[in-house]
């Protein structure tokens, strides 16, 4: 059964700063189902703006032959029991070019968003690119 988790980030390209985790751990409690999506969503967050500087890399080759470039997608990732994007499909997409969506599919099926403990879900991850303003 595949479960769905809609991830609601857009990727830019800097990273809100968060206060470090307490060094105490709470007791361990059961975890709702929500509370489990809430941090499926969490993880594939930060699995996502670990990879902004591949997937930018994707769109600054396009940039390099159209420096006025910018554009957003939504891909629609099936992550599988083992953590990997089995599909990557485009949802919506808004002036970005087809190798530019190719490329973050690529960059996407290529890293794990969680450890096999999960179930399999889809999730949407949209993306927003635009070029540098000193530029």
């Amino acid at each position: 059964m595949v479960r769905r988790v809609v991830a609601a980030f857009v990727l830019l390209f800097a990273c809100e700063a968060r206060p470090p985790a307490s060094s105490v751990s709470a007791p361990a409690a059961q975890t709702s189902p929500a509370d489990a999506e809430a941090e499926l969503a969490e993880r594939i967050r930060k699995v996502v703006v670990a990879e902004r500087t591949r997937l930018r890399a994707c769109y600054e080759q396009a940039l390099a032959k159209a420096p006025s470039l910018a554009g957003r997608v939504t891909l629609v990732l099936e992550v599988g029991q083992n953590g990997m994007a089995s599909h990557v499909f485009e949802a919506h997409r808004e002036g970005l070019g087809e190798d530019e969506v190719k490329c973050f599919a690529r960059v996407l099926k290529s890293v794990r968003f969680h450890d096999g403990a999960a179930s399999a879900v889809k999730i949407q991850v949209p993306l927003s690119f635009a070029p540098d303003p000193g530029s």
